[in-house]
């Protein structure tokens, strides 16, 4: 579509940019990945009479994907029910169904089915409410440092601690949505607008490879490391 038919300068500088594009897409995706909140602990247990200080991250992307999988699950439903109901070519059913679906969204000549994509961002930011409150659990974070006997600085153990993490990891995971929503609307914007709404590597399938291959990484730096010193203990 950009390189066949188009001069050589115009398809050197379509290439270009489209490669500038996708590794934007994939930087963006990296960072949401490996940007953590370390939330400063003081720990006095290990040496009497001299403070332990240490960490415990809280990552940007706290909630992954998960709210805009349930937010994409959310708006497929309705139009899932109404071609199985049969009223799917209906003018009013048609119209809803049109802006829910993502391929109509970010069309510069028809601006109103993109009211889809105001929704969209409004049941990811609640559903990220939502995974906070069962995958997060400020409470067993704070028991865990009342028992080994550490403190956040200035913060009392207890409730205090457990009011704390909850509004820093909220308005960490907002921020970490916020973004990824805000990535994956600007690729539906990019393939809408040029015709490639069926593109399956765009917005929320690369920050899923991103995450992975990050993932992998780690694993295998672990695993390198353990080896390494198994090897100079046996030394």
């Amino acid at each position: 579509m950009f390189v066949s038919g188009k001069i050589p300068a115009v398809a050197v500088l379509n290439t270009v940019l489209i490669i500038a594009v996708f590794l934007a897409a994939i930087g963006i995706c990296v960072v949401l990945a490996s940007t953590y909140r370390e939330i400063p602990v003081t720990n006095s247990r290990k040496m009497p009479g001299r403070l332990d200080r240490s960490t415990f991250p809280i990552p940007l992307n706290t909630c992954s994907v998960m709210p805009v999988i349930f937010a994409s699950s959310i708006l497929t439903l309705p139009i899932i029910v109404a071609h199985f109901a049969g009223i799917a070519d209906h003018k009013a059913a048609s119209q809803v169904i049109r802006c829910l679906t993502t391929g109509e969204w970010f069309k510069l000549d028809q601006p109103l089915y993109s009211i889809g994509a105001l929704l969209y961002f409004v049941l990811t930011t609640l559903f990220t409410y939502f995974y906070l409150d069962i995958g997060f659990n400020p409470y067993e974070i704070a028991d865990n440092l009342k028992r080994s006997e550490a403190t956040i600085p200035g913060i009392r153990p207890g409730t205090p601690t457990v009011e704390y993490i909850r509004e820093v990891s909220t308005r960490i995971a907002l921020t970490g949505n916020t973004a990824t929503t805000l990535l994956i609307l600007a690729m539906y914007a990019v393939c809408n607008t040029y015709g490639l709404g069926t593109l399956s590597i765009a917005g929320t399938s690369i920050i899923i490879l991103v995450g992975t291959l990050i993932e992998e990484r780690r694993l295998l730096a672990s695993m390198a490391a353990v080896r390494r010193f198994t090897k100079q203990k046996k030394g």
